[in-house]
């Protein structure tokens, strides 16, 4: 499939694999190009989180340290950011898959408070999937025990940039030689 003609000038024409199997280079080139400054998962973002989520059975998880700035009560993780990497999780789950989506709902549901000062791992999977629309888990672990858990709703924007050519080796991005590639310009028209 092409890339619509919205794109910046400075991405190439390309075809795009959207999988159903997860796959760690789709996810990282997919947060490259739908969101590298995100508070969550960016890694460029200076005052963010800084996750980074790894390919886990049938999803994604990341691990995060609780430092005390992120206090809410005292001893606490803020929900805020509890609710945030809940949030981030379940995006990037959807990135391993090659989908861009923005939050339509989630619902949050706060089991027990999250720890300052102890490591925990948040989990995302995909639990039902008919485009536009795809409906993620996720939950956050501390010490073996379930903190949180939330169910969010997904949509698909197609203006939002999905993954471009790249090889999976190297993660540069190259023309395409199939031809498809030379038959159009930089905006998307026939030559």
């Amino acid at each position: 499939m092409l890339y619509p003609r919205t794109l910046p000038a400075r991405w190439k024409w390309a075809r795009i694999s959207v999988t159903t199997e997860p796959a760690q280079g789709v996810l990282e080139q997919t947060r490259q190009a739908a969101h590298p400054l995100c508070v969550v998962c960016g890694q460029a973002a200076e005052c963010g989180l800084g996750l980074h989520f790894s390919l886990r059975d049938d999803g994604v998880e990341a691990r995060f340290e609780c430092k005390a700035h992120f206090q809410g009560y005292e001893g606490f993780l803020h929900g805020g950011v509890t609710s945030c990497l809940l949030d981030g999780a379940m995006t990037n789950c959807l990135f391993a898959h090659g989908i861009t989506a923005v939050t339509a709902e989630i619902t949050v549901r706060f089991r027990h408070p999250v720890e300052l000062d102890a490591p925990l791992v948040v989990h995302a999977h995909i639990t039902r999937s008919q485009a536009p629309l795809h409906v993620v888990e996720a939950q956050i672990v501390q010490d073996g025990q379930i903190k949180a858990k939330a169910v969010g709703k997904f949509m698909e924007r197609p203006e939002l940039p999905k993954p471009f050519c790249a090889t999976m080796t190297t993660g540069e991005y190259g023309p395409q030689t199939d031809g498809l590639a030379r038959q159009r310009g930089p905006e998307g028209g026939r030559r």
